[in-house]
């Protein structure tokens, strides 16, 4: 499967591509587990994943090409070896790829985090909490957090006031940039300067 990827990601390159983003890299964790069986299950997941990072590295140090991956949003709260169940943690990430990009779309987060009854209601606080704890991940590491907002209606309208929340918590931790997601690829200046 890594040959697979590896094939498709470097013909991308030669047809153009400056950046290779890898979306929702992670073990799956829906449906009956109990019947997933793995080639390695002497190894935790982030292990496995952590390999899978190194494997990209060593395979484009010498493309000019930014590699990007895309995270769950907790992982910028997570610390140690916790990674979810999914074989997702920062720490496996930093000296491997240039960006990490956390999909911190505050809809994603249960009721009652951060002591908030609808996380989607409140962007600014959600987003506070992870870039406080997982910016400094990424000091004197080679990657980049660049995190994905939401543009979307779920849990909240997402106008201008929510969208441009998120942007000036990120921009005060980080200068990398954000990425702006909508499924329906509806997209505005809504929140944008």
């Amino acid at each position: 499967m890594k040959d697979y990827i590896l094939t498709i990601a470097k013909e991308s390159y030669k047809k153009g591509f400056d950046e290779i983003n890898f979306d929702y890299v992670r073990f799956p964790s829906d449906g009956n587990m109990s019947d997933t069986l793995y080639d390695e299950e002497n190894k935790k997941k982030y292990e496995v994943m952590g390999e899978f990072y190194k494997f990209l590295n060593n395979n484009f140090k010498d493309d000019p090409i930014w590699i990007s991956l895309d995270l769950f949003g907790f992982t910028m709260e997570k610390n140690g070896t916790d990674d979810m169940a999914i074989g997702q943690r920062i720490a496996d990430t930093v000296d491997s790829v240039d960006y990490v990009c956390p999909m911190m779309y505050p809809s994603h987060y249960p009721s009652g985090h951060l002591n908030l009854a609808n996380p989607a209601e409140n962007p600014r606080a959600v987003f506070e909490n992870g870039m406080k704890l997982g910016a400094p991940k990424f000091v004197g590491k080679r990657a980049q957090v660049r995190p994905w907002i939401q543009a979307f209606d779920m849990g909240a309208i997402y106008d201008a006031e929510k969208i441009r929340a998120q942007i000036d918590v990120i921009e005060k931790y980080a200068d990398a940039g954000w990425l702006m997601w909508n499924a329906s690829n509806r997209y505005s200046e809504a929140g944008l300067k």
